[in-house]
């Protein structure tokens, strides 16, 4: 069943839900998920440029250049191993009672979504709008080459649904 809270803070409005229970992006998750990849791999590109340029600045100072280098190298790989162009989505679906959780981090606190051990990173405010030990159905996507690791890959909720239980049937 659409919940216009849940649509409102996971960015998601009815067709969509509609096309997720079909098996389907929408035009709109592609664009968002396309333009996400684009500022990540920019992101990476322009630390790595900085960096190589900075480590030329200092050319003299040989460790320092040997240092930054290294980093430079360490930011190459973390965006090549990262390069999400070419690498499909799956969209997939979890269906289950959830249970929320604060983690908390050294300078931050992490919102934990779990459905059947599928852990979900979420904004304080999407936490707010789930209700602990409430069925949802969650559809969301992840790497295609991350499938088998799919508890523990990065995932993108695209949408969500409550499952609302009758004592004669479900919804």
């Amino acid at each position: 069943m659409f919940n216009p809270i849940l649509g409102k803070v996971f960015h998601f409005a009815w067709a969509e839900l509609e096309r997720n229970r079909e098996g389907q992006l929408t035009g709109d998750q592609e664009q968002y998920l396309k333009w996400r990849d684009i500022k990540i791999t920019g992101l990476c590109g322009v630390g790595i440029v900085l960096t190589t340029v900075f480590s030329l600045a200092v050319v003299s100072n040989t460790s320092g250049c040997l240092f930054l280098g290294l980093i430079a190298g360490l930011l190459a790989y973390g965006c090549l191993s990262y390069w999400p162009m070419n690498e499909p989505y799956m969209l997939s679906s979890i269906e289950g009672q959830a249970r929320l959780r604060i983690d908390r981090g050294r300078k931050r606190r992490y919102f934990v979504f779990e459905v059947q051990g599928y852990h979900f990173y979420i904004n304080g405010a999407q936490f707010r709008a789930l209700d602990d030990g409430t069925r949802y159905v969650v559809y969301y996507v992840t790497r295609e080459k991350r499938e088998p690791y799919k508890k523990v890959a990065r995932k993108t909720i695209l949408s969500i649904e409550c499952i609302v239980e009758d004592k004669n049937h479900v919804l």
